[in-house]
């Protein structure tokens, strides 16, 4: 493979020599951050242009991609389509050449394997090794099982008194001695580093089963005797051996006897009147306290249904408040409208021309913020389109954006009164938004009534409130004698 990969490199190498004598396309001026890899731009356009079908389809695509992001004329949108296809090819470029050099060292650091093959020490298993039978006319593969290193008889026999010796000190457990065992025994399947399984049988399955549990609910106080037979196996070799322990019942601390004896008294109040309706429990059974548990499933839905809750309206707080923020821009829009015309019919009737006007009322407008630092939705958008006047752009053009940026029809009727008024004469523009704001004082009355009637309706839920709270002062002191009696 390192001849292969060798000869690869030599091959682009070839290329590049040839592409950077016989450049098509000049990559300067790229951003570094962007464009990691322009070094091999020349090499990866080269390649994008000899093999043109590989892309032919992918390229429409990637083509109306492009033109949605940014508006650019044809011969700068195939620009960076070859660009964006630079940038693919040249990553790809950069990790195969990589991987390839890489290869190529590796084989350098080869060397020829040894016909001996080592055997995996005791207690590993067995492993595959592959080889290879050649001849002059053929060569054929073949995989060789190699089993593991075997014990000698000597050494059978010091691992399994060594494998005892390790399980008389794991199976004990957390108990002090096979003479007091009430706790679970522990036994191993495996010796470590081995290879030596063990399995274990007991004579008395109810007490000390198979997997070392101990069960000492019927054993005696006397204690009870039981054998462990340990088994070990390794291969052909085969021992086993007899452990004798005596299983005892398990001590039990001062607070599980106090918790017995508090539970057999509760037992016996059950037991003492079963023909009645119900029976009272002592408050203190000898060191214990007793309390009856409510019911805490009940406690737990409201808990979660509670934070369910809080979590959904907290997720739709934002929406509300964006919500409210724009009815807040419209009701100002709508409240301003009547001011706004009304300014420029004493500007307009005052001989000036319609740009004059919106510049006074601008200039106004920053002398007013200057003063108060309030921002006006209506007159931050007329700043801005007298930025665009400055700029050049035509008042028509200005004008018309204006109202769409407003986005209320009345904002975009008035508009149209004014490139109206610029085409045909201002005279007639005036009686027109002299009517015009008649009109909108109409609507100024009918905003302020629902307004009103909108605050009327707003303060009902605090009233119901008060109501709930009122009645839960009245209401809660008399269920609660109803409860004593």
């Amino acid at each position: 493979m390192g001849i292969v990969c060798s000869v690869l490199l030599l091959l682009f190498g070839a290329v590049w020599y040839h592409v950077y004598k016989n450049k098509q396309m000049k990559f300067q001026g790229l951003n570094k951050k962007e464009h990691p890899f322009r070094v091999f731009y020349d090499v990866s356009y080269f390649l994008y242009s000899r093999f043109p079908w590989i892309f032919q389809r992918q390229d429409e695509t990637l083509r109306k991609g492009l033109r949605n992001l940014q508006v650019v004329t044809k011969e700068q949108l195939e620009q960076k389509v070859v660009l964006f296809r630079c940038r693919q090819i040249s990553f790809f470029l950069v990790f195969f050449l990589g991987g390839c050099l890489l290869t190529v060292l590796l084989s350098f650091t080869e060397k020829e394997e040894s016909l001996f093959i080592e055997r995996n020490p005791t207690g590993k298993g067995e492993k595959q090794v592959e080889l290879i039978l050649k001849n002059e006319d053929s060569k054929e593969p073949y995989s060789l099982l190699v089993d593991e290193k075997q014990y000698t008889e000597a050494e059978w026999m010091q691992k399994r008194d060594e494998a005892f010796s390790y399980i008389e000190q794991k199976i004990k457990g957390k108990n002090i001695s096979f003479d007091e065992v009430c706790d679970s025994l522990v036994f191993p399947k495996k010796i470590p580093n081995s290879g030596i399984k063990v399995s274990y049988t007991t004579d008395a399955l109810t007490v000390i089963d198979e997997g070392g549990k101990v069960n000492t609910s019927e054993v005696p106080k006397t204690g009870q005797l039981v054998n462990v037979f340990v088994k070990l196996q390794y291969r052909e070799w085969k021992e086993e051996r007899e452990y004798p322990i005596r299983v005892i019942p398990k001590k039990k601390t001062k607070e599980e006897q106090q918790y017995e004896m508090a539970v057999e008294t509760l037992k016996e109040e059950e037991k003492k009147e079963p023909f009645k309706t119900g029976f009272q429990l002592p408050k203190e059974v000898g060191s214990y306290t007793v309390e009856v548990l409510k019911s805490q499933q009940a406690k737990g839905y409201v808990i979660l249904i509670f934070c369910i809750g809080v979590g959904v309206l907290f997720f739709y707080r934002e929406e509300d408040n964006m919500k409210s923020q724009l009815k807040e821009r419209k009701e100002q829009l709508l409240k301003e409208y009547p001011e706004f015309i009304h300014q420029l019919v004493l500007l307009i009737g005052a001989g000036m021309t319609l740009k004059s006007a919106f510049q006074r009322i601008g200039e106004n407008y920053k002398a007013k913020k200057r003063k108060t630092e309030e921002e006006m939705y209506l007159y931050e958008e007329l700043l801005a389109s007298l930025y665009e006047l400055q700029a050049g752009i035509s008042e028509e053009e200005v004008y018309r954006e204006f109202g769409n940026r407003l986005g209320l029809p009345v904002y975009k009727r008035m508009m149209e009164l004014l490139i109206q008024g610029l085409k045909k004469g201002i005279r007639n523009t005036i009686f027109l938004l002299e009517q015009e704001e008649r009109n909108s004082l109409e609507m100024r009355k009918e905003q302020a009534k629902r307004l009103g009637e909108e605050a009327g309706t707003k303060l009902l839920m605090p009233m119901i409130l008060l109501l709930v709270v009122i009645l839960v002062l009245v209401l809660y002191p008399a269920m609660m004698q109803f409860q004593v009696y």
